[in-house]
């Protein structure tokens, strides 16, 4: 970028001094297309690096973000705003990115500038002071009004942020706002006042600096102006060759003058997203080491304790808002355990405890009688959670070693005519919510774990599927050896479980009877 603005700089001096020198023309020609040549291959040598510079620091930034998202445990991931990781991925950090490009530019127009300045300076050094100084009160301008209209790219900023969020929103929970033609109207005009509101801020912020770049403009002509009628006033001595010098060169230099002047309010914009990301990263609350060394897992689990669970649900304040536990249950090897209970009894809850997604404000799990710590209690688990959701790769698990499992569990799942997997990879998955709920149990079966988890699994299954899990596929289950937990309201399947437990207002109690209407039915399953 230096040596591209020293040639820059040479090309001007050659320009501006051929009208007026004894130096040969062909060794004029020779140095200007020396000198040409040099500029050509530096800014073509930079502006290629500088791409690859620029989209790796882009990376860089990105990866730091992910790497501190993942190292998030589920229970914190929860309460990070949505916006404001699609706003930091994609717009702050492409905004540092490209500011990568404006910094560079912004070296070989100012090694430009000071090169042509000191030419000028040997021809006529107080009037190269006297523009010299009125380019630095263009530039302080510059950032004077730049400074005011950074806090309207701060508030366009959040605006952002709430834009992302209901765009997030609208994504997740399409199919509820569709059922109402109200409320579909309603969230459509909430998206498009914060799509208005984005726009006012950001275009007020940019108006102010277009209404600048007029302003700084306009002072350039004027200083070409006063360069042609009041340095030959001023200062008499100058000749009109010199004075059409200083014409040419800042001719010239207007480009790398604006480029200078310009940048002001792009280094602003590098400054908010650059605060932003780090604010963000401040925020992130990693509380996991994903480069430690996992402790040997128990291939075979016995049992699977829980001793005095508890967990709070707190507001914004501290306060708290509901609790759930003690928990206190057993469930060994080949057992199937159903927990049942009204909405908002606490059911989730618990399956995210047991599973190591939040962890206990007090109590412990033990799997086969030794403390597991939250962090590393999921590794033991296969889940099937509603809703759930279904990645397109299948991770964590070898396909090639496992072809005859595969093709075997596509088929009793009956999705055989329906996907295809090749090279760890679902060839679809716009499936139905049933055929989505076998797609996971699939994968379920390849990983493979030593506890399964369903939460509501039959909930989207026909009648003919429903008695096929719960009268066949969760027998098989046991008969293997596997813990299986399932949360259910299917009091007609009642009979195939070891255990049943009742979660009721946060407490995990014995179940004794299941009353429907008038059908009741007594259950000699019992803690």
């Amino acid at each position: 970028s230096v040596l591209a603005g020293l040639a820059n700089m040479v090309i001007i001096i050659l320009l501006t001094s051929s009208q007026d020198t004894d130096i040969e023309l062909k060794y004029l020609v020779f140095y200007f297309s020396l000198s040409l040549l040099l500029y050509l291959f530096t800014r073509a040598f930079f502006q290629k690096n500088l791409v690859r510079f620029t989209r790796g620091l882009i990376y860089e930034i990105r990866i730091k973000l992910i790497d501190k998202i993942f190292s998030t445990s589920f229970q914190k991931f929860e309460k990070i705003d949505r916006g404001r990781v699609y706003t930091a991925l994609n717009d702050d950090v492409n905004t540092i990115g490209e500011a990568a490009n404006m910094f560079v530019l912004l070296i070989t127009s100012l090694i430009t500038a000071l090169g042509a300045f000191i030419y000028l300076a040997s021809i006529a050094v107080w009037a190269t002071v006297l523009i010299t100084l009125f380019v630095a009160s263009v530039c302080a301008l510059y950032y004077f009004v730049s400074k005011k209209s950074d806090h309207f790219y701060g508030k366009a900023r959040d605006s952002r942020n709430v834009f992302m969020r209901l765009i997030n929103g609208m994504i997740d929970g399409f199919k509820e706002i569709s059922l109402h033609r109200n409320k579909k109207l309603e969230y459509k005009d909430d998206v498009a006042a914060s799509a208005f509101e984005y726009k006012e801020k950001l275009s007020k912020a940019d108006i102010a600096f277009v209404n600048t770049f007029l302003v700084g403009e306009s002072f350039l002509i004027i200083m070409l102006g006063g360069v042609a009628f009041a340095l030959p006033e001023v200062f008499p001595q100058i000749r009109p060759s010199a004075i059409m010098s200083f014409i040419i060169v800042l001719l010239y230099l207007g480009s790398s003058i604006n480029q200078i002047v310009t940048s002001i309010p792009a280094i602003l914009q590098v400054r908010i997203a650059w605060n932003r990301i780090q604010q963000f990263l401040k925020e992130i609350p990693a509380n996991l080491d994903l480069q430690k060394e996992l402790a040997p897992i128990d291939s075979k689990v016995e049992s699977i304790k829980a001793r005095g669970l508890k967990f709070r649900y707190k507001n914004k304040t501290e306060h708290e808002m509901f609790e759930v536990g003690p928990i206190d249950l057993d469930v060994k090897s080949g057992e199937i355990l159903f927990i049942i209970g009204g909405n908002g009894s606490g059911k989730t809850t618990l399956a995210k405890l047991l599973t190591g997604l939040y962890e206990p404000d007090e109590g412990k799990i033990l799997i086969n009688n030794k403390v597991v710590e939250s962090g590393y209690v999921g590794e033991h688990f296969s889940t099937v959670f509603n809703p759930s959701f279904l990645f397109e790769k299948l991770y964590n698990i070898n396909v090639k070693n496992k072809q005859h499992e595969m093709h075997k569990y596509l088929k009793v799942l009956n999705l055989e005519e329906k996907v295809v997997i090749e090279e760890n990879k679902y060839n679809t998955i716009d499936l139905s919510g049933g055929q989505r709920k076998r797609l996971a149990l699939l994968q379920c079966y390849l990983e493979d774990s030593p506890i399964y988890l369903f939460d509501e699994w039959a909930a989207d299954q026909d009648p003919g599927y429903r008695n096929f899990f719960y009268r066949t596929l969760l027998p098989e289950m046991k008969k293997a050896g596997k813990i299986v937990i399932a949360i259910t309201h299917d009091d007609h399947y009642f009979d195939i479980a070891d255990k049943i437990l009742k979660m009721k207002d946060g407490r995990l109690e014995q179940y004794d009877e299941f009353v429907l209407g008038d059908l009741t039915a007594t259950t000699k399953n019992f803690i």
